[in-house]
């Protein structure tokens, strides 16, 4: 697997790809636990914790649409990683 610089939109090396650039925000759906997942946005946006992933995606795509961020991938998360992805 390359590095992210290889890839990233920026490097004119990289191949193309369809990603945001870095100054957009974003939102990401955390998995708590199994049965405990919660969409959250870069922008301060979240919603309440739901019992069914789905649900929480369904809520982040809504976010998205509605407020301009985009979608992360991958859009589930540990919850306990969400700090070291920033």
């Amino acid at each position: 697997m390359k590095s992210m610089d290889a890839i990233h939109p920026e490097n004119p090396d990289s191949p193309a790809i369809d990603a945001p650039p870095r100054d957009r925000r974003g939102v990401s759906v955390y998995r708590y636990r199994p049965g405990r997942f919660r969409a959250v946005c870069t922008c301060g946006w979240s919603r309440r914790h739901r019992l069914l992933k789905a649900s929480s995606c369904a809520d982040a795509w809504e976010h998205a649409a509605e407020s301009g961020c985009h979608v992360n991938n991958p859009l589930v998360i540990p919850a306990a990683m969400a700090g070291r992805l920033r």
